[in-house]
């Protein structure tokens, strides 16, 4: 379940990066990118910024420069990219709602495990092929 639009950016990036991977050390621009999902370039920046600290992929300054994939696609899952934005400790709560009760809390947190393996065993090159 993609619930933010900051993953659902960050999996637009990801793809869009993914289809030029492999084609010489061609890099793909932010500005490219934001124009062809609409999305506007600050809030891109900031997406772009955490799937590099998460190693995801390779930013490059300059007038030349863009991102790049730092791995193939076969060898980055959606889990990777929602743990690049959201950390290792995924949650089904929702920013301003109660937290759930502890006995309904350890179902939601087998369902999370379960969905995060399903996640994991799925790679962006599943997508894109």
């Amino acid at each position: 379940m993609i619930s933010t639009s900051r993953e659902r950016y960050a999996l637009l990036a990801v793809f869009d990066l993914a289809t030029v991977y492999g084609e010489g050390a061609a890099l793909m621009q932010l500005e490219e990118i934001a124009k062809h999902h609409e999305i506007p370039k600050s809030y891109l920046l900031q997406i772009m910024r955490q799937l590099g600290v998460a190693g995801i992929l390779h930013s490059a300054r300059g007038p030349n420069g863009g991102y790049k994939l730092t791995r193939k696609p076969a060898e980055i899952s959606f889990g990777d990219i929602l743990r690049a934005l959201n950390g290792h400790r995924m949650t089904l709560d929702s920013p301003g709602m109660p937290p759930m009760p502890p006995r309904l809390d350890s179902v939601w947190k087998d369902v999370m495990q379960e969905m995060m393996s399903v996640l994991d065993r799925k790679s962006i090159a599943d997508v894109i092929n």
